[in-house]
């Protein structure tokens, strides 16, 4: 298993409420969740999770001063990866979602994300 608490210091988030979605059973993040998050971790396995992670961002009701991390596995040469992923955001197709710092981190050898903002 991999637990993600051990690769980064997160321990900011423990003062946030946060909702962890779609991550292989082998990710633990061993954070408390709730319903009424502040922050949302999402699962990109393949490409249509994208559209699957903006309707879930969008039928939260995230606080103004949300962060919506996006997380993806390192080094797939399947096409869904780093490039792909960010691509829509990058090129404003879903303009409502801003960049955040850190808006490109490493978090462990096999797993990077990209934190966002959801501007409503």
């Amino acid at each position: 298993m991999l637990y993600l608490l051990s690769y980064v210091n997160i321990y900011i988030f423990y003062t946030w409420t946060i909702k962890i979605v779609n991550f292989p059973k082998e990710v633990v993040f061993n954070l408390p969740q709730t319903e009424t998050p502040e922050v949302l971790f999402y699962f990109i396995n393949e490409l249509d999770d994208t559209e699957k992670f903006i309707r879930m961002a969008h039928s939260l009701k995230l606080p103004k001063d949300n962060r919506t991390i996006v997380f993806f596995n390192k080094g797939r040469k399947d096409g869904v990866n780093r490039d792909s992923i960010i691509a829509p955001f990058k090129n404003k197709v879903y303009p409502e979602f801003k960049f955040k710092a850190p808006m490109l981190c490493s978090i462990s050898d096999e797993l990077s994300a990209f934190a966002m903002c959801l501007v409503k």
